[in-house]
C-alpha cells in the first residue's frame, strides 16, 4: 500500500475532527472523499501530508507527496515554464519532467506566457503540474476545481486521471462534484470525523439505499450517487452498499 492510515484521531479544542480513521490506498488508485464542510476531509489530507500530527494513530506514506489546494500556489509574474522550473529546482528534481508534463496537459503552447495571463482552468492545471513535477508517488487534491466552469473542471479531471493512472500515483481527492467521484476508483464519506467507504466503482451496477426508517431500495449506481450527494447537502443519514447481481464476477467490498 502506498498510503496507510491506522486508527488516526485528531482533536481541536473540544471537537474530535478525526475519530479512529483507518484506510489503505494503493498505487494508481484515485480515491474520492466527500462530506459536509467541517467534517474533517482537509484535516485528513494535512495529516497524510505530515502538516499536522495526529493525537492518536499513525500514517505511512511510501514516496514523495504532491499537494494541490483550492488556491493555486503559483507565482503569476513568472511564466508557466519558470514556475515549474523553480519548484523542481527547490525540490532537487529533474527538469526533464517539465516538457512531457506540459505536452500532456495541453499547456505546452502557453509555456512562455506569464501565469497571470492564464484562465482559471489553465491556472489550476498548472498548479497540478507543479505538484506532479517532482515525481510524487502520492497526490493530495483538496477541492482544486472549486469555482471552475464545467469545461475547465472536465479538462482538469481528464489530466488527473490520465497522468496518475499512467504513473501509478495514489490520488486522494476531496470533492463535492459527481464528475470527480465518477473518475474515482473508490468513494469515501467523511461524517463526524469518521471515514466510511461508500462504494468501489466499476464493479457492481446496483446499490441498496437505506434512509432513516424507510425500507431499503435498490437503484443504479448513478442514482445512488445522487442520493448520497443529497444526503451530504441536507445532513441526513444514508447507508449505501453494493448488491451483486446473479452472474456477476467478483465480490462486493
Amino acid at each position: 500500500m502506498t498510503v496507510s492510515v491506522e486508527g488516526v484521531s485528531v482533536r481541536l479544542g473540544e471537537r474530535e475532527v478525526l475519530l479512529d480513521v483507518s484506510a489503505e490506498f494503493s498505487a494508481g488508485e484515485v480515491a474520492a472523499i466527500v462530506g459536509a464542510n467541517g467534517s474533517g476531509k482537509s484535516t485528513l489530507l494535512d495529516v497524510i501530508a505530515g502538516l499536522r500530527r495526529p493525537d492518536v494513530g499513525r500514517v505511512g506514506v511510501s514516496g514523495q507527496i504532491g499537494f494541490v489546494r483550492q488556491q493555486p500556489a503559483i507565482d503569476r509574474l513568472l511564466t508557466v515554464r519558470e514556475n515549474l522550473g523553480f519548484f523542481v529546482d527547490v525540490h532537487g528534481a529533474d527538469r526533464s519532467r517539465i516538457g512531457p508534463l506540459l505536452d500532456r496537459s495541453g499547456l505546452a503552447d502557453r509555456s512562455n506566457d506569464r501565469a497571470g495571463t492564464l484562465s482559471g482552468g489553465m491556472l489550476r492545471r498548472l498548479d497540478l503540474l507543479r505538484a506532479l513535477s517532482v515525481g510524487p508517488r502520492v497526490l493530495l487534491l483538496d477541492e482544486p476545481t472549486s469555482g471552475l466552469d464545467t469545461a475547465s473542471r472536465s479538462a482538469f479531471v481528464t489530466v488527473v486521471r490520465e497522468l496518475t493512472t499512467r504513473d501509478e500515483i495514489t490520488t486522494l481527492w476531496v470533492t463535492h462534484t459527481s464528475e470527480e467521484t465518477d473518475a474515482a476508483d473508490r468513494v469515501f464519506m467523511m461524517n463526524g470525523g469518521r471515514l466510511t467507504e461508500l462504494y468501489p466503482h466499476q464493479r457492481e451496477s446496483l446499490w441498496e439505499i437505506t434512509r432513516g426508517g424507510e425500507p431499503p431500495i435498490r437503484v443504479p449506481r448513478a442514482e445512488a450517487q445522487a442520493v448520497v450527494a443529497s444526503a451530504i447537502e441536507t445532513g441526513h443519514g444514508v447507508e449505501c452498499r453494493p448488491v451483486l447481481i446473479a452472474g456477476q464476477r467478483g465480490a462486493a467490498r
